[in-house]
């Protein structure tokens, strides 16, 4: 394997560290993997997002840019699955090219040192604490929980129910690096490809056939296409030859949030209508296509910042303040929840204050629960995603 080159051993992308070890970091994106959790954040601190208005707001109001705005934030977690699915690919193809193969049993060691242990203890601490229904501990339990949603939903807002997104990651990285180790490379982008149209397919089946936005959501195949774009800008191998101008970057920055918030004010304001149940959405007969494309143009827009970033290195999302924040986004994500109902009747305040409560709560649980595992990983890495030390301790490699 040749040296790396003085661009890329600044760059972050594959090279050799100062222990002599393979790495590929790119610090800008633990700032990204941050953005993508504010974004969910700021959607749950709006507590009342049930009473905001569906159908019958034009699209040059301020009621329908605010409302969209907020529920864009819901997409934060498909941001959360195109970087996840773009870092772990990136890893398993570097592992791969260079031992010859993929330790698959190591990989899922991996998963299970930075997952579990903050995932199971979160799961007991609402069983205990908000006296879920066994069936549902036992679907989180398992790595099911979305599924478990859709099947049981739940009677009150439980502070567990945004690790069903972690049920979707853990589903598919149970079968991604077996497809990978077994899959000549040439078969990889025809398989992200089909997870695409499966995704679109998936999501128009479910509205054709009457299905509740809730049951996209909460569907790991409806969610395919996020992870199959992060997979394809990883099998492209572009991390450390992309150049993209400025003016491209800059479009890529700017102009992502806001097609994100247009797609959102489309589905919230166009496509969809409040049904006779309380708190479900139904499409607008004949646009289901529409609906479900929408979907995919939001994971493309998603690899395009990733895209951006990896050609922006060096810029303020390096900043040590964002990293660090990206590297307990894992954290933030799951006590979030707790965090806002403990200062939801603070009105304005309650963002803040929520936000400060969480990141306490993400700085103790990374410090002295994550950190002892993360630590353990290292005898089954083979590529690193971290700097090398002591520059900075484990992050939240492959989250």
């Amino acid at each position: 394997m040749r040296g790396p080159t003085a661009q890329e051993s600044s760059g972050g992308v594959a090279a050799l560290g100062r222990d002599g070890r393979e790495r590929f970091y790119v610090r800008e994106l633990d700032g990204i993997r941050f953005f993508a959790f504010l974004a969910v954040f700021l959607l749950h601190a709006s507590s009342r997002i049930p009473t905001l208005p569906a159908g019958g707001v034009r699209w040059n109001s301020l009621q329908w840019w605010t409302s969209s705005t907020i529920l864009a934030g819901g997409f934060g977690v498909d941001l959360f699955f195109v970087l996840s699915s773009f870092l772990i690919t990136s890893l398993l193809v570097r592992e791969l090219e260079g031992r010859g193969r993929i330790d698959v049993a190591a990989f899922w060691m991996r998963r299970i040192l930075r997952i579990w242990p903050l995932y199971y203890g979160f799961v007991l601490l609402c069983w205990v604490f908000e006296r879920l229904p066994g069936r549902m501990v036992a679907g989180f339990a398992l790595f099911s929980g979305n599924w478990a949603l859709l099947t049981w939903p739940m009677p009150h807002r439980s502070a567990i129910g945004p690790l069903w997104s972690v049920s979707v990651e853990e589903q598919f990285y149970l079968v991604w690096p077996l497809l990978l180790a077994v899959l000549p490379r040439r078969f990889l982008r025809p398989v992200c490809v089909g997870m695409i149209g499966l995704a679109v397919g998936a999501r128009w089946v479910i509205l054709a056939n009457g299905g509740g936005i809730e049951r996209v959501w909460l569907n790991t195949l409806a969610h395919f296409d996020s992870i199959a774009v992060g997979a394809l800008i990883a099998l492209a191998g572009v991390g450390g030859r992309l150049k993209l101008g400025l003016p491209a970057r800059v479009s890529l920055g700017v102009g992502a949030p806001i097609v994100v918030v247009v797609s959102t004010g489309i589905l919230w304001h166009g496509l969809l209508r409040p049904s006779s149940e309380a708190g479900r959405l139904l499409i607008i007969p004949g646009s289901e296509l529409m609906a479900s494309a929408l979907f995919l143009l939001v994971a493309l827009v998603f690899g395009g910042v990733i895209l951006a970033v990896l050609a922006s290195r060096g810029s303020w999302l390096g900043n040590p303040a964002l990293v660090y924040l990206g590297r307990i986004s894992y954290g933030l994500y799951v006590f979030h929840i707790v965090a806002i109902r403990m200062v939801e009747d603070w009105g304005p305040w309650r963002y803040l204050a929520a936000f400060a409560i969480t990141l306490l709560m993400a700085s103790v649980s990374f410090r002295f629960l994550e950190q002892p595992f993360l630590r353990l990983k290292e005898r089954f890495t083979y590529v690193h995603s971290t700097p090398s030390p002591p520059a900075v301790a484990e992050t939240a490699e492959e989250s």
